[in-house]
C-alpha cells in the first residue's frame, strides 16, 4: 500500500511520496507536520525555506501551484481555478477558495520543485 498524507486543513489526500515525506499539502501550500503551529514556505535570498512557527497573518511572496500538464490527462481537480504562471506563463491550477489571491502564482517548476506524478483516483 502506498503511503499517503491527508491535510488536516483542507482534507485532501496526496499520494506524492515527496509530499508524504515532507508533510506538505500542495493545495494549501503549507507543511502539515505541525498542525498546531503550521509551517509555511517563504522565499529567501537562497531559495525557499520553511518557517518554524506560524506567522501572525502570514502573507507569502508567491503561491506555488501545479501546472496543468502535471495532472493526469491534464485535468486538475474539479474545484480548481486556472491562471498562468507569473514566471513562465504555463497554465496552472489553484485553489480558488484558498487565501492570498492577490499574490503572484508560480508553477512548481519555476519554484525549483520537481513535481512527482499524481495517481488518478478511481
Amino acid at each position: 500500500m502506498t503511503p499517503t498524507i491527508t491535510c488536516p486543513r483542507c482534507g485532501r489526500t496526496s499520494h506524492n511520496p515527496t509530499d508524504v515525506a515532507q508533510g506538505y499539502c500542495g493545495w494549501c501550500h503549507a507543511f502539515t507536520a505541525d498542525v498546531n503551529a503550521g509551517t509555511y514556505v517563504v522565499r529567501t535570498p537562497n531559495g525557499f525555506a520553511r518557517l518554524p512557527e506560524f506567522p501572525i497573518n502570514p502573507v507569502p511572496q508567491v503561491v506555488i501551484c501545479r501546472r496543468l500538464s502535471d495532472y493526469p490527462q491534464q485535468r486538475p481537480p474539479a474545484a480548481a481555478a486556472m491562471t498562468v504562471c507569473h514566471t513562465c506563463r504555463a497554465p496552472i491550477a489553484f485553489n480558488p477558495n484558498g487565501p492570498h489571491h492577490d499574490r503572484p502564482k508560480i508553477c512548481l517548476q519555476c519554484a525549483g520543485i520537481e513535481p512527482l506524478p499524481i495517481k488518478e483516483e478511481p
